[in-house]
């Protein structure tokens, strides 16, 4: 993957190799990711801190008035989490 970028996973959290992320995450190999989980999840608890990810509960079913608070709050996080140029700052 280059190292700008972002890796989305809007399925559940099993489908990406969890352990591989976080190293990429750790180690500033990709820019950042979003996932959607189980916020209990321990791989969720071991790579919040990491600092370059979004993490929003998995909210399948949800009505459209949920979900377009979801939209708006995942990009006031993208805004508040990266600098003009679109690089984490976090």
């Amino acid at each position: 993957m280059k190292k700008e970028a972002i890796l989305i996973n809007t399925s559940r959290l099993d489908i990406v190799d969890n352990d591989y992320l976080f190293s990429m995450l750790s180690e500033k190999k990709i820019r950042g990711a979003g996932i959607d989980g189980d916020f209990n999840n321990e791989m969720i608890k071991r790579i919040k801190d990491v600092g370059n990810i979004i993490a929003t509960s998995h909210v399948a079913g949800s009505n459209i008035d949920a979900n377009q608070r979801i939209d708006m709050d995942m990009a006031r996080e993208i805004i508040i989490n990266c600098d003009a140029n679109g690089n984490w700052i976090r």
